[in-house]
């Protein structure tokens, strides 16, 4: 949000930090951000902030629903955390299956409940938006 304002490219922190040699690169790289259109900008930020919140929503649903506890404020914490580790990881399978599931089972395994719950919750999340409208599109199309 910081770089799509105005007042940052103007400001006396910016001047300062585009005076470095070692920043001045990487800065001017960033002065795409300063053309971009602030109305688009915010509806991609929106869409992505609702999707973000879908999926952390639909995976403690599905974590609570699988497991004896409800505790929802875990599962979203828990939630934020596999998606921290999906975008660190880089993408090696189809659909990042895999380590989203490891990621899954690794964190609710740290937070007291079982693999299986992890697991399970994570699989489905993956069946529910991925391969159910992918084999919607697929029937679609034929």
């Amino acid at each position: 949000m910081l770089l799509l304002s105005n007042r940052f490219w103007d400001s006396l922190l910016f001047s300062r930090l585009n005076s470095s040699s070692r920043l001045k690169p990487f800065l001017e790289k960033l002065r795409i951000f300063e053309s971009l259109d602030r109305t688009y900008s915010f509806r991609m930020l929106v869409i992505s902030f609702l999707f973000y919140s879908c999926f952390l929503i639909q995976y403690s649903l599905l974590v609570t629903a699988f497991s004896n506890h409800y505790d929802f404020l875990h599962y979203l914490w828990a939630g934020n955390l596999i998606m921290f580790a999906k975008t660190i990881i880089p993408p090696v399978s189809f659909g990042e299956l895999g380590i989203r599931e490891g990621a899954s089972v690794y964190f609710l395994t740290q937070m007291g409940e079982t693999a299986s719950v992890g697991f399970n919750a994570s699989i489905f999340l993956f069946i529910i938006n991925l391969l159910v409208p992918a084999l919607i599109g697929v029937g679609m199309f034929f």
